[in-house]
């Protein structure tokens, strides 16, 4: 396996089942057994990663050995700085503090890792996912809350399991165009500016909803 083109034996990237990660459900979903754990360098490459942290970002499934699984891993530990944030200059405060993953959702934590080797490529920032039971996404209650369309809430449930607007358009039967007009009315009925915000804004409805902070 290789990420970022960095050949994996160039790296301590390791698959520990010991801790329980890696069991998966009949449908191909890893279950959460156990915490999603990743060494990110300063370019958010990742230097380690469980298995448990490989079937939270990559859901719906993207096999270890897909061609594109490296590139696919790297974009969606991007997505987690929002748009706004500064890539060059990496700060665990950056990271969002929620991920969804499908209709689950995950608190995300970021800790600064100082390397001890002396050298830059060692670890930068360390993150740690755990599943938020409390929290758990009911898109129902969002969806009735924000006052949206049975399709518009079939194209959030899509974007929340991080699939491209082509993608959520052929899943979805309808033109690109159609799907990208869904979405921006869901971000006018959220009140977002773009993808993430609608993510956001959502996840943050639904933590409201389950005791958390309000709008």
């Amino acid at each position: 396996m290789r990420f970022g083109g960095v050949p994996s034996d160039h790296f301590p990237h390791t698959i520990d089942k010991s801790f329980g990660n890696g069991h998966v459900s009949s449908h191909g979903r890893g279950e959460s057994l156990g915490a999603g754990f990743l060494l990110l360098d300063a370019s958010l490459r990742p230097i380690y990663s469980n298995e448990e942290a490989q079937a939270i970002l990559t859901y719906p499934g993207v096999s270890s050995e897909n061609k594109v699984f490296d590139h696919f891993l790297q974009s969606r530990i991007r997505s987690l700085i929002p748009s706004n944030g500064d890539h060059n200059s990496l700060s665990p405060a950056q990271f969002l503090n929620e991920v969804a993953s499908g209709k689950r959702c995950y608190q995300l934590r970021a800790f600064s890792v100082k390397s001890n080797l002396g050298n830059r490529r060692g670890p930068a920032v360390a993150l740690l996912l755990e599943r938020n039971h409390r929290g758990a996404l009911n898109l129902e209650r969002v969806a009735r809350k924000f006052r949206l369309t049975p399709r518009e809430k079939e194209a959030v449930d899509l974007l929340l399991q991080d699939l491209s607007t082509k993608q959520i358009a052929c899943r979805m039967d309808i033109s690109a165009n159609t799907a990208k007009a869904f979405l921006r009315s869901v971000m006018i009925k959220v009140g977002a500016e773009n993808r993430t915000g609608i993510i956001g804004r959502i996840l943050q409805a639904s933590k409201a909803m389950n005791g958390g902070i309000s709008l």
